[in-house]
């Protein structure tokens, strides 16, 4: 069974990089211009459904990542797991511009689940999200897609909030009717909407695949993450998957039974692009990350004993 990658496999490269003086000698201006970064793209517009100002104090306090937090462990961390999915869209994007070879799989899609509630998922999609609002080029959609727990809605006090499931149910409209603006540049909400009891039929309808499309060509710049429901408890997760170019299984180190971990990863079965993100993880992944996530792709997501991940 393959081991996982750790995040930090590169540390000490990418250690000495980050430490290298710059070269200050003088520049010619057509030198400066070539090196200067570009400039951070506008906010596109004004998201249809409103906006929602996060509380960034509390989430900070509760251990989310939030703007101006650029150079602490968790956005190290976080880094570590969102560049392997960036470059994967951007060579994508070059290989199939019209998205020819992906079948139902759009781009700039990637879901965040886990195999069992509780292990982190929302607190990783969240993170993931903001991780990926900071980035020059790129935005951030964060859409509530468990319906059953709605955590994602509810951190953001947005229960009840028109949102996903709207969408949904009315042939025509737009997902972003309902998307929300916020106060993080480049990071939009969509609620997971008013709960519904037929949201399996939902998922499956040719309504939702419409939906996605939508939401997915409106912005080419924008990455889509779904916090997803967990794989083991709903059948609405392996529906989702199967329109994601990208799925993250997060694990609770220590914690979520391998037996689990091993029938959340054979439930998603032969899709190309499956991550495993090894969250609360004790294990060293040098002198200054003690503890964080892992991350990696395959079914190994630890030594063979204990029975636990």
């Amino acid at each position: 069974m393959e081991r996982v990658k750790r995040v930090g496999d590169n540390l000490n490269q990418e250690r000495s990089e980050e430490g290298q003086t710059p070269n200050m000698a003088p520049q010619s201006m057509n030198d400066a211009e070539s090196r200067r970064l570009p400039p951070r793209k506008a906010q596109r517009r004004r998201a249809l459904g409103g906006h929602s100002d996060l509380d960034l104090a509390a989430m900070s306090e509760r251990g989310f990542l939030v703007p101006q937090e650029g150079r602490s462990q968790l956005a190290r961390e976080m880094r570590r797991i969102k560049r392997p999915l960036l470059l994967k869209i951007h060579k994508d994007a070059i290989a199939n511009p019209q998205g020819a070879n992906l079948g139902q799989r759009c781009a700039n899609f990637i879901m965040v689940t886990s195999a069992l509630p509780g292990e982190g998922k929302t607190y990783t999609s969240t993170n993931l999200a903001m991780s990926i609002a900071a980035e020059f080029d790129r935005g951030a959609l964060l859409v509530d897609a468990d319906i059953a727990k709605r955590d994602l809605s509810r951190q953001f006090d947005l229960i009840n909030y028109p949102g996903l499931t709207q969408a949904l149910e009315k042939d025509g409209t737009h997902p972003d009717r309902f998307t929300l603006s916020t106060n993080v540049e480049r990071l939009e909400l969509l609620p997971c909407g008013v709960p519904t009891e037929h949201i399996d039929e939902l998922f499956a309808s040719d309504n939702m695949l419409k939906v996605l499309r939508a939401m997915s060509k409106f912005d080419p710049n924008r990455v889509v993450v779904f916090d997803g429901p967990p794989m083991l408890v709903t059948t609405e997760a392996r529906v989702l998957a199967q329109y994601m170019h990208q799925i993250l299984v997060v694990v609770e180190a220590g914690k979520t039974p391998k037996d689990a971990v091993q029938h959340a990863l054979q439930m998603l079965g032969d899709h190309p692009n499956v991550s495993v993100v090894l969250n609360k993880s004790t294990r060293p992944l040098g002198s200054d990350y003690g503890y964080g996530y892992g991350y990696g792709y395959g079914y190994g997501v630890t030594e063979p004993e204990p029975e636990t991940a």
